[in-house]
Order: C-alpha cells, then structure tokens, then sequence
C-alpha cells in the first residue's frame, strides 16, 4: 500500500493479515491462549504485545496508507472507541490504574483501523461476497476452532485414561480462584473444577472450556463462529450437518445458563424471520428441538435442574448480572467512575458508578448495533445476511451476562466491520436499505 497521494496498489489478503486479526481476536479477555504462547501471566504484558504487533502491521503492511471510509454501519465500534477513551482518561484525571484502560483502547482503536482499511479494499475487490467475508473471518474463525476443538480433543484423551492437568497462571483467572475455583490446563483447553455438576459424561473429568476461563465465555466466543460458519457453509450440507453437532456438543461442554438463553432467544429470531416464507421447514424443526430436549431432560435433568438453579433470584450468578446490568442502565451521576471494573458486584466498592456520558453513549452504541441486525434480517433470505445478524444477535443477547464489561472484547469488532461489509456491498445495488 502507497503513501496518501501515490495510486493504490492492489491488496491481496493473505497469511499476515489473517494472523494479525486472529491475535486481536485473542486479546479478548478470558482468553489463555497469548498467555500460554509467550509464557506470560500478566494481562498488561499481553495487550502490550497485541499493540507491538498491530503497529508493526499497520506501519509495514499498511504503510501510512491506511484509510477507509466512515460508513455510517461502522458506527457502533466509533461509539465503542469513544467511550473507551472517555473511560481511560476519567481513570487517569483521577488517579486510578490508567494502564490497562488504555492498553484496551489502543487494541479496540488499532484493530478498528485494521479492519476498517481491510473492508475498504475488499469493497474494491472483484471477489464473490462470501469469499471477502470468508477472508477477513479466518483468523476468528480459527481462534473459535482451536478451541472447540481443543476441548473435543482433550476429552477423547481424558476419556481413553491419558493424564494432563498442569497447573495454569494468569491474573484474570485471580478473581476466580479466590472463589475456589481450580484451573488445569488439560492436553489443549482449560480445566477448571467446580462444585456443582452440570451435565453428567460431558464434565466426568472437569469443565473443558477451550482457550477461555469461564463455561460461558467459551460458548460466548464460540456461538458467534458457528452462526457465521453456517451462512459461509450454506451450500454444504454435510458441513451443516456437522455444525449443528459442534453446537449441541458446545452447549453440553459449557452447561452454561447464558448460553442457552442466548441461543434459545437467537433461534427465536431465526424463527420468527424464516416462519413466513418457509412454514413447514420451520414447524419441523421446532418439533424436532422440543423433541431432542424433551428427551434429553427425560434421560438426565442435571442440566435442566442447574438452569432452574441459575435461574433463581438468590443465585449468585444471577445476582451478578443483574448487578452488571443495573450498574450500566443506572447513572448517579453525570462523569461516572471506572465502568471496566467490577468492584461493586461483591461489595468491595460503593463508589462506582457508570455515569450519564458512559450511559448514553452505550444507549448509542446498542442502538446502531441493533440496526444493523434489523437491515440484514431485513434480507432474511439470503443466507449470508441472515447468519451474520443472528451471529451479532447472539452476542448481544450474551452480553447480558457482561454488563459494560462487554467492551473489554473484540469479538464485537469484527462483527460491526462484516455487517458493514455486507450492509455497504447491497446499499450500492439499492437492495438493503
């Protein structure tokens, strides 16, 4: 890519860019897996590597030539990176950890520069659609499968007597040890122990969460993947097939409550949507669910009786959420305070408060996220448009659990640039408006 000023030269997307994109992908907190590449156990060290690394991109592969038009579409990550500098510099002006508030910025604001010069070359580009989406999906794509994958994988060998649980370190996992929690790496995910059983067989030898600390945050990160995978695939009915297996096999290695109302809610739209024009397809496929779990509950209720217990007002974890929630939808004042820090869900602090600048702007940013969802649900019919918005649904509706803690990711990112794409390349053809 030339300097401002010089004729463009043809981008090709290759082996880089996918890497680049998969190490921001991994940036996102809960995932061990830049931890257990550089052998590092400090978040600080981690998300200091993901900047090196994303200006060594832009400055050489981009050359001071990055640019890209401010599509109106791009609007939610706009929003997202303005109310993250406005959070790290109300840190700093007063006189908190400022560190870490800012290293998420600067990987929300360099990966947002990545991808938003990438989108803008492949709209120039003679290739198909799904193959764009397919290009800058991949490193997502393969950071998802590594760790479904790992998981699968490290059962099989758990399930056939081999052995591995090594201790693991990492400062995010701190918080959760403190609880009790006991965190092995075993063969190629996380394992982590917990009091309760969710789902028998599954978890005979510990929760197996992939590349991420948390049952949730596994399926959080993983659900997205296989949405979008099914809207690349779509032609491919073995393929299908196959990810539909993968999604069942998720939920029952996760057990996770979030989960499954954030997909429950997902299929819900997808129903809604497709009832019309495909009645009879969609019939069967109800019957077909409601029968599978009717069936599975009727066989063992450990799950179902877990959900009912997740589900209760004095359940821990439900507590939590809807503290998170309260916390970002209840402004006492107009500044705020740190909305990335959770103090105030176990009491550790009284002080916190999200502000009505942080408020609104989130207001914002849910809203042209939302419409972005509603333009591509809008084309219901075609099938990439259909899977990326119930990819986008399914994260939001996750993001319940998350609170503000939300914008600590980056999966939301990529999402935001692929609705863009997609939203853009039929806006030019009066199609989607």
């Amino acid at each position: 890519m030339g300097k401002l000023g010089v004729k463009e030269k043809q981008f090709n997307f290759n082996i880089v860019d996918t890497i680049v994109i998969f190490f921001n992908i991994a940036a996102t907190r809960g995932n061990f897996f830049p931890y257990w590449l550089f052998n590092i156990s400090k978040e600080t060290w981690v998300e200091a590597i993901i900047i090196l690394m994303d200006l060594i991109y832009v400055f050489l592969r981009l050359g001071f030539g990055f640019r890209g038009y401010f599509y109106k579409y791009n609007a939610p990550v706009y929003i997202a990176v303005v109310l993250l500098a406005y959070n790290s510099f109300n840190v700093f002006l007063h006189g908190g950890n400022y560190v870490p508030d800012f290293e998420y910025l600067f990987v929300i604001l360099l990966f947002s520069v990545i991808l938003n010069t990438i989108c803008n070359h492949c709209t120039k580009s003679p290739l198909s659609l799904i193959t764009k989406v397919k290009q800058i999906s991949k490193g997502y794509i393969g950071i998802s499968l590594l760790s479904i994958f790992g998981v699968f994988l490290s059962f099989f060998l758990l399930r056939i007597g081999l052995k591995s649980f090594i201790p693991i370190e990492a400062d995010f996992l701190e918080a959760n040890v403190e609880k009790g929690a006991t965190y092995f790496l075993s063969f190629f995910s996380i394992n982590s122990y917990d009091s309760v059983l969710r789902v028998p067989f599954f978890q005979d030898f510990g929760i197996l969460t992939g590349l991420f600390h948390e049952p949730h945050v596994f399926s959080y990160n993983a659900f997205p993947c296989i949405f979008l995978l099914f809207g690349l695939y779509q032609k491919n009915r073995l393929i299908q097939a196959f990810l539909i297996l993968m999604a069942i096999l998720v939920v029952l290695f996760s057990g996770s409550t979030t989960n499954i109302l954030a997909l429950f809610l997902t299929l819900l739209v997808f129903f809604a949507v497709r009832l019309r024009s495909h009645f009879f397809e969609v019939s069967f496929s109800i019957i077909v669910i409601v029968s599978i779990v009717y069936y599975y509950i009727g066989s063992d209720s450990t799950l179902y009786e877990f959900v009912l217990g997740r589900l209760a007002v004095d359940n821990y974890s439900q507590q939590y959420s809807v503290s998170l929630l309260e916390f970002a939808f209840t402004p006492k004042s107009v500044f705020g305070s740190d909305f990335l820090a959770t103090d105030y869900v176990d009491g550790l602090s009284s002080g916190q408060d999200v502000g009505v600048i942080p408020f609104l702007l989130n207001i914002c940013f849910l809203l042209t996220y939302l419409r972005n969802v509603v333009l591509l649900l809008k084309r219901g019919e075609d099938r990439l448009c259909l899977c990326i918005a119930l990819s986008s649904l399914y994260f939001i509706f996750h993001s319940t659990k998350m609170g503000m803690t939300m914008y600590l990711q980056t999966t939301y990112v990529l999402l935001v640039f692929l609705q863009s794409l997609i939203l853009n390349n039929y806006g030019r053809v009066k199609t989607a408006k």
